[in-house]
């Protein structure tokens, strides 16, 4: 059996198992109120750097296959089991549960949850959906053409809108008047946009 209350805890920051920099905090059971361990405490900047780690580990373990993943769940489930003995007491202790319910719900519940996130790391997620007619909008196919000409442009030029927006342009309508109308010219054509009469000089 493991020997908690003299066991010295430390803060895992980038893979490296370091003592709190701001010293310790006493855990208490609150059963009994007796000291049963002490915990790092970590410093700002400890914080700050566990923040970085994390950051720069992302990239490599999102792209970890689901199967990997999976593997390492199930190591850790394994771990966890074989500490079993040893955690219940751990647990006891902090929480001040009874043996009950820190042998039956608290420790058997976190290995059952590396389980189940074992499994379903490679388990799809995926719900199909069975084809269903969509209704037209201004954004679905056949409706921006109908929403060109609502708005008073011609089929002609709507339909070399559509072309336009199918190689991958984009599409401004501005609504304007008066002396606004050419505040709107004057800022499309500095930021490079093409009316439609100029396209075929580009």
């Amino acid at each position: 059996m493991a020997d908690w209350q003299h066991h010295e805890w430390k803060l895992l920051i980038g893979g490296e198992l370091v003592a709190g920099e701001a010293g310790t905090k006493p855990i208490v059971n609150p059963a009994t109120e007796e000291v049963v361990a002490e915990a790092p405490e970590a410093s700002v900047a400890q914080a700050e750097e566990a923040a970085r780690a994390a950051q720069e580990a992302f990239p490599a373990w999102s792209a970890t296959p689901a199967e990997e993943r999976a593997e390492l769940l199930k190591a850790a489930a394994a771990r966890l089991e074989e500490l079993g003995p040893d955690l219940v007491p751990l647990i006891i202790s902090e929480t001040g549960a009874t043996a009950t319910v820190g042998s039956r719900m608290q420790v058997p519940v976190a290995l059952e949850r590396f389980h189940r996130y074992a499994r379903d790391a490679t388990k799809s997620i995926g719900i199909p959906m069975p084809p269903q007619p969509v209704q037209a909008t201004p954004l679905a196919p056949g409706g921006l053409m109908g929403a060109l000409t609502d708005l008073g442009v011609s089929e002609e030029e709507a339909r070399s809108y559509v072309d336009d927006l199918r190689r991958g342009g984009v599409l401004l309508v501005v609504r304007a008047e008066g002396m606004m109308i050419e505040r709107a010219a004057a800022i499309l054509q500095r930021h490079g946009a093409v009316n439609i009469d100029q396209r075929a000089e580009y």
